[in-house]
């Protein structure tokens, strides 16, 4: 389940990027759209989450974060910056929620390990994938805002690395989603 909805989450930030960066679509409904976008994908983290974490505080935690990401998502751009704005402030906090999750969940895969290698367990590199990147995003944001402020000719550094970054992200998701359907196959079921 939780690779279907990391399939759907791909597509639905494929198509996202398409319209706001390939369409031409002028800045202030880019926004808008980056503002719908930022609640929705991240509650998809927070859903593939819960449904990987295990035990009771878990699963309220992250019925918790569910309603954090919502609350950053939304109420970010109503109370704090605009709609006009980019969401950092929204992305941010969401990204911190991605964090915390993913180190429960590798906190989690340490305490119950399984009989399988790690570099053969599909959850393995979707949690590496996304506390790298999210991790990174957070701070890329961070110095982002500060940078533009203060030197805007230095933010093309950090554009670099966030595009190396996505490439690392989404190659590792796609190996986790392979890896995923591998061990679902008919032919892999017979193997074990």
């Amino acid at each position: 389940m939780a690779s279907q909805i990391l399939i759907v989450l791909l597509s639905l930030t494929l198509l996202s990027e398409f319209l706001t960066h390939i369409s031409g679509m002028p800045a202030a409904p880019r926004m808008v759209m980056y503002i719908i976008y930022t609640p929705l994908s991240f509650s998809m983290y927070v859903w593939i989450y819960h449904l990987l974490l295990r035990g009771n505080f878990n699963q309220r935690l992250t019925t918790f974060f569910f309603l954090v990401v919502l609350i950053a998502g939304i109420g970010a751009p109503l109370f704090v910056t605009s709609f006009v704005q980019f969401p950092s402030l929204g992305i941010s906090i969401c990204s911190l929620v991605v964090v915390v999750c993913s180190l429960l969940l590798f906190a989690q895969m340490l305490q119950s390990p399984e009989d399988v290698a790690l570099t053969q367990q599909p959850v393995f590199w979707l949690n590496t994938a996304l506390l790298i990147y999210w991790t990174v995003f957070f701070f890329r944001h961070a110095l982002y805002d500060v940078m533009v402020t203060d030197s805007p000719e230095q933010t093309t550094l950090l554009d670099d690395i966030h595009l190396w970054l996505s490439v690392f992200y989404y190659a590792t998701l796609g190996y986790s989603i392979k890896l995923d359907a591998g061990r679902r196959s008919p032919a892999a079921k017979h193997l074990q």
